[in-house]
């Protein structure tokens, strides 16, 4: 149940604060999960007003999702502003999140060091979608504000061809020797803290650098520490060529339901990552070119200047019509088979979810999560994450098996878990499921 003056925030288990809790549902539609009108226009009218707090305290509640919808929602010439006024709220996240056309005009309007600064914040491959579009004086003015390290691996990503695993992949990894045993991987990660941290699998390599398998962290966890890697690893993986073409890519994540894959170099060596997060994006736009295509409007977006769009679309559109019209004149005869059809209750969250999952009590350290985990070989044998409960076994929040591994065994949990987490209520529409 709901304490008083509590309520519960739409991307997250624990209850919010009443004034953070009235703030949220001022801004969003709890039904349609979407930023109400009124909302947009009041941070509308407080960007034109240049009112830098009204706009902060308008739109700092909101989740980096809902922020990317704020920014589609206005107005071209309001975006820039926007983004100024919460320059620290405008994290890799946002950017990663924003309709390609919108997030390359944003980033033309702003200047090329806070385009550097954001692109700093993001993973490799977020980084490189967010730069490659630009022009190449633009590109070079980024990537002169960047540090070394930084603008090394957007220029090496750059060098692939477009649409390739390179171009996709991420290079924050964890490869380590295949001599190491799982204590000694443990130690490891916990001893170096500019390791990257998320991650969903270790990857073992050779002396070359070659992958020979891969350690999923549910594993490691259950393991005792004696035990070296190379008995607990899967030796079967699924290697992407740096060259391959992303729609192939997708298309193996999706035939073999995979998590994550190395990526290795004309040599072998391994050289990046590719995780099922970019894989979910490029699902979508390759569907959505398909469709484009099977239709006969080629590519567009629903964010493009009006005219644009009528000329690449208006001769098709008349052609589906005709055909639509023919359609449904012949749809008209099997009405009666198609109500029966209709009739069956459509898929829900409740069909979809998995019931293999690990749940734990609020009150556990890192180290009894771990002695529960080893101690207990009924539990599901592969998952990313913890779920924290409260005694109502309400979900409290969640934990990454990275942090885990990373942190001392004397740690409380829910001093390492991450309170905003996405909620699906369990008679959700499998569509609305998705586009979360």
């Amino acid at each position: 149940m709901e304490r008083e003056g509590e309520q519960l925030d739409p991307h997250a288990g624990e209850p919010l604060p009443a004034s953070d809790a009235a703030r949220l549902a001022q801004s969003l539609d709890a039904e349609e999960n979407t930023l109400r009108p009124d909302f947009v226009r009041r941070v509308a009218d407080a960007v034109e007003a240049g009112d830098r707090d009204a706009v902060y305290a308008l739109v700092e509640p909101l989740h980096p999702a809902d922020i990317a919808d704020l920014f589609e929602l206005l107005d071209e010439d309001d975006r820039p502003l926007l983004a100024m006024l919460i320059s620290d709220l405008m994290g890799g996240e946002v950017l990663a999140e924003l309709n390609d056309h919108v997030r390359e005009l944003l980033v033309e309007a702003l200047p090329a060091g806070t385009v550097a600064d954001l692109a700093e914040q993001m993973e490799t491959d977020d980084a490189v979608a967010l730069i490659e579009d630009l022009d190449e004086d633009d590109q070079q003015a980024v990537l002169a504000e960047m540090e070394p390290e930084d603008r090394a691996a957007i220029e090496s990503a750059l060098a692939y061809p477009e649409e390739s695993a390179g171009r996709l992949m991420s290079r924050d990894l964890i490869a380590v020797p295949e001599h190491l045993t799982v204590g000694g991987l443990i130690d490891y990660l916990r001893e170096n803290a500019d390791l990257t941290a998320e991650f969903w699998e270790v990857f073992i390599v050779d002396p070359h650098h070659h992958p020979l398998g891969t350690c999923k962290l549910s594993w490691i966890l259950r393991t005792p520490r004696s035990i070296a890697l190379t008995d607990v690893m899967k030796r079967d993986q699924t290697i992407i060529p740096v060259e391959m073409d992303q729609e192939e890519v997708a298309l193996r994540f999706q035939k073999y339901a995979l998590i994550s894959a190395a990526v290795v170099d004309p040599s072998g060596r391994l050289v990046g990552q590719i995780t099922v997060d970019d894989i979910v994006h490029i699902i979508q736009e390759e569907a959505g070119e398909d469709v484009l295509l099977l239709s006969g409007a080629g590519e567009g977006d629903i964010n493009e200047p009006i005219r644009d769009t009528y000329v690449s679309r208006v001769r098709w559109l008349i052609a589906n019509l005709v055909t639509a019209l023919v359609g449904a004149s012949i749809i008209a005869s099997f009405g009666g088979a198609i109500e029966s059809a209709l009739a069956y209750p459509e898929e829900t969250a409740g069909r979809l979810m998995s019931r293999d999952f690990i749940a734990v009590p609020e009150h556990l350290t890192v180290g009894d999560l771990i002695d529960y985990l080893r101690e207990n070989a009924d539990l599901t044998a592969e998952f990313w994450e913890v779920f924290i409960v409260d005694p109502h076994h309400r979900p409290l929040g969640t934990c990454k098996l990275s942090w885990i591994l990373r942190t001392p065994r004397s740690i409380a949990l829910t001093d390492v878990m991450k309170r905003d987490q996405t909620i699906i209520p369990v008679e959700m529409d499998q569509e609305e499921v998705a586009l979360r």
